[in-house]
């Protein structure tokens, strides 16, 4: 089986961070010492690997329906603490019993109903106390944006008619043209996520999904990942005030963040570190110390800029190892 080399990604590497981000912010509220870590670990494990380095106390969980992959995962387990489970998803929520003591990473690589379906299930039956992150592709099937500089209407609705055939019971009542261009589709999609979660947990339940951050990168594909925790409806003030002041939080639905940092060279990095500054992500200052483009001319390279300025303690560095 063919997977997307996401240990060499620096935008995925992003995306990992930031859930260890938003656990350390949340770890004196929860305790994550007596939560379990739930993930679909991939060849090389690199979630659990990346939990167990910061969360050494965390029990770890991958789950893995093809065999081969099953396989390399077990060539590659770091410890004996770590539990590799050979089934799919569907069948593992099929005996998941929820404590509220969980973390659940359903890291997808497409997104479909069957996707949403299973959030939606396991958000039936997580206890107040599960934290869920969901991660879906939203490029969006067959966009005509992408085939078309110009889509005819006909085109365009088409392509909103097959996005709310496949999400119909939590596709939204109005969907305007300009939500379906490739760089909105991540708010659509997220807002597809949102109508779930209150479906399964109305208000009238007690208990909510809190969502506490959501971003969306490119790493040839566009993605969109989501963090929320199930939470007392009454409550949710005390996972605010975790989470007050971290300028990465998204407690109220609004459109993810955007990821996209530019690939850099260690010594292009080495430079950069000197003028970073902890009160100004604007790009310019990167820009005129490098003195040249990163990115496809200077607007570009000034966005990408500001993208590393803002999360570049987050990113990987990536080195040849000869062995």
């Amino acid at each position: 089986m063919n997977h997307p080399p996401y240990h060499l990604r620096p935008n995925k590497a992003i995306d990992r961070f930031l859930l260890i981000d938003v656990l350390r912010r949340l770890n004196n509220l929860l305790d994550l010492n007596d939560y379990t870590y739930y993930g679909f670990g991939g060849p090389f494990l690199e979630d659990c690997r990346l939990l167990h380095e910061y969360f050494p106390a965390l029990s770890l969980v991958s789950i893995e329906k093809n065999e081969q992959t099953y396989k390399r995962q077990k060539f590659h387990r770091f410890c004996r603490d770590i539990a590799l489970e050979n089934t799919s998803f569907r069948d593992f929520l099929r005996t998941f019993n929820s404590t509220g003591h969980e973390i659940v990473w359903m890291d997808y690589t497409d997104m479909r109903w069957d996707r949403i379906r299973e959030f939606m299930d396991l958000l039936d039956t997580a206890n107040n106390g599960t934290i869920i992150r969901i991660t879906v592709n939203s490029e969006g099937y067959d966009n005509p944006y992408t085939r078309s500089t110009a889509p005819s209407e006909q085109d365009i609705e088409v392509f909103r008619n097959a996005l709310k055939t496949e999400f119909s019971d939590a596709f939204p009542t109005t969907v305007p043209d300009e939500a379906l261009r490739p760089g909105k589709l991540p708010s659509l999609f997220q807002n597809i996520v949102r109508i779930a979660a209150e479906k399964t947990l109305p208000a009238n339940t007690g208990s909510i999904f809190q969502p506490l951050d959501s971003i969306t990168y490119t790493d040839g594909t566009r993605m969109l990942s989501i963090t929320g925790i199930v939470w007392q409806l009454s409550q949710v003030k005390q996972v605010a005030k975790r989470l007050s002041g971290w300028r990465f939080a998204n407690l109220t639905w609004k459109p993810p963040k955007k990821v996209a940092v530019p690939l850099l060279s260690v010594k292009e990095r080495l430079l950069l570190e000197a003028h970073l500054s902890a009160h100004s992500n604007d790009g310019k200052v990167l820009a005129k110390a490098l003195g040249y483009n990163v990115g496809d001319g200077h607007p570009d390279s000034l966005r990408q800029l500001e993208q590393y300025a803002e999360f570049h303690q987050f990113c990987p560095v990536f080195a040849k190892v000869v062995i």
